[in-house]
């Protein structure tokens, strides 16, 4: 992650995907629109196949099935239901490999950190699992497991977002409703914040405010699906953390940019994005559409205007997104890392992203 790292989001009313203007997301605060009520009532769902209703449309559906439910003791189900989540579209990007976790860990968050040695490492977060474990960017190959159960000073409870900044770890857990900050690569504790005010935390953005100052946000699902809290963080010269909680916010972001997406950007929900920096003028947002099988990756170059989109040749199920932009032996345009399912990360080379949707050409020069 660098440094002057600046821009803001923010959702107003309305089916809009809010998208920060310039940071450096390693998982997107979540946004939720209206779920289809044909994932509610049987007789809705079987209308799936047809072509996804607008936004207004999915609310009277919705509210017709609550009510259709409310008065019905039992529901049955007399066939089998069609697919819920329509196909994919956009050229296929084949993943440069697929590695798997441990077994049982599910994973639900990545964050990128380049190596001393000169390559990177990909760090996948499991809440179920209290854990994180270390890939090398590279090979996928796995280079070390942090049980957060056994750890001290103290367990690390259910890291549900990642984001690195410098040579530090910031991990949001929900099931101890605070950030921890972790040193790179040691993972030793510098410690954490955000215990008095955090309920239910999901997500992290950072943006450097000044030499070892930072302003970290926070999501928090309890102030609703696009608040949470600022904190101002601070490294003294021996490393001694330093938090304070400065203000809680609606949206991400201040003021509000008036930028966002129209409401058939997704066909579902919107649950990762990370910025692609490939040149001092080029760049692009790389977004996750859940609402498709399998998922769709979808581009916006810096104003939000749509690039494209493309999919893997195996990745399904994604929540998670990484970018690492710098480039190493392997990926020397740089790499996009997702997850796929609950246990296994995929890697695309960037490079390929380039040719398939045909983007500026400065990304792999």
């Amino acid at each position: 992650m660098g440094s002057g790292q600046s821009g803001i989001a923010s959702p107003r009313s309305g089916p809009y995907t809010r998208i920060p203007h310039d940071s450096r997301i390693i998982r997107a605060m979540p946004l939720r629109l209206p779920r289809p009520a044909w994932r509610a009532a049987a007789g809705l769902r079987r209308a799936a196949a047809a072509p996804r209703p607008g936004n207004g449309a999915r609310r009277l559906a919705w509210l017709l099935a609550t009510a259709t439910l409310a008065g019905c003791t039992t529901v049955e189900v007399t066939r089998p239901l069609p697919p819920l989540l329509p196909a994919a579209s956009g050229p296929v990007v084949p993943e440069r490999y697929l590695a798997a976790g441990p077994a049982g860990i599910r994973f639900n968050a990545l964050a990128t950190w380049p190596t001393e040695s000169g390559g990177a490492w990909l760090i996948a977060g499991s809440a179920a699992g209290h854990a994180l474990t270390v890939f090398d960017a590279d090979s996928g190959a796995q280079v070390r497991e942090i049980d957060g159960r056994t750890a001290t000073p103290g367990p690390m409870l259910e890291p549900t977002a990642l984001a690195v900044f410098g040579d530090r770890l910031f991990v949001a857990e929900a099931g101890a409703n605070r950030v921890e900050v972790l040193s790179l690569p040691d993972f030793a504790r510098l410690g954490a914040f955000g215990a008095g005010e955090l309920r239910a935390p999901g997500g992290l953005w950072i943006r450097e405010r000044g030499p070892e100052e930072l302003a970290v946000y926070v999501a928090d699902a309890s102030r609703g699906k696009a608040g949470g809290y600022r904190y101002r963080v601070e490294f003294d010269e021996e490393g001694r953390l330093r938090a304070q909680a400065e203000t809680p916010f609606e949206h991400l972001g201040e003021p509000d940019t008036g930028d966002g997406l129209p409401p058939d950007s997704y066909h579902d929900t919107a649950t990762g994005i990370a910025w692609w920096s490939c040149g001092t003028d080029a760049g692009y947002w790389v977004a996750i559409d859940s609402g498709t099988a399998p998922t769709r990756f979808q581009v916006f170059d810096r104003a939000l205007a749509p690039r494209g989109a493309f999919r893997g040749a195996t990745v399904d199920g994604s929540r998670a997104i990484a970018v690492y932009a710098p480039g190493t032996a392997q990926f020397p345009f740089g790499a996009l890392f997702a997850l796929h399912g609950d246990g296994s990360v995929a890697a695309f080379d960037l490079g390929d992203v380039v040719r398939a949707l045909q983007l500026d050409p400065a990304c792999t020069q």
